[in-house]
């Protein structure tokens, strides 16, 4: 399961719990945005790391040269990055 926010990931787990299921025994869960919880010692998420302070850098030189030079937009490609913890497993065929 990919949910867009490691908060919406750590109340997906709630929910599958209440069900009856565990991760990553029954269902794989990843989250997005690699917060501080998500590295947690007591259950530790697998996410999807964005780099936002980059990206923020980034946007901003991008639109200082386009005010400044009055440049064509370009475009720019963050590169993220999948954190491996304790909420995913391997895939099983069924």
């Amino acid at each position: 399961m990919f949910v867009g926010s490691d908060q919406g990931a750590f109340g997906s787990l709630r929910a599958l719990s209440e069900h009856g299921l565990r991760a990553p025994d029954d269902v794989s869960v990843v989250g997005y945005d690699d917060t501080q919880f998500a590295s947690h010692p007591r259950f530790s998420l697998t996410t999807i790391a964005q780099y936002g302070t980059a990206m923020g850098r980034v946007a901003a030189d991008l639109a200082l040269e386009r005010i400044k030079a009055r440049t064509e937009a370009r475009e720019w490609v963050s590169q993220p990055a999948l954190i491996e913890r304790e909420s995913t497993g391997p895939v099983r065929l069924l």
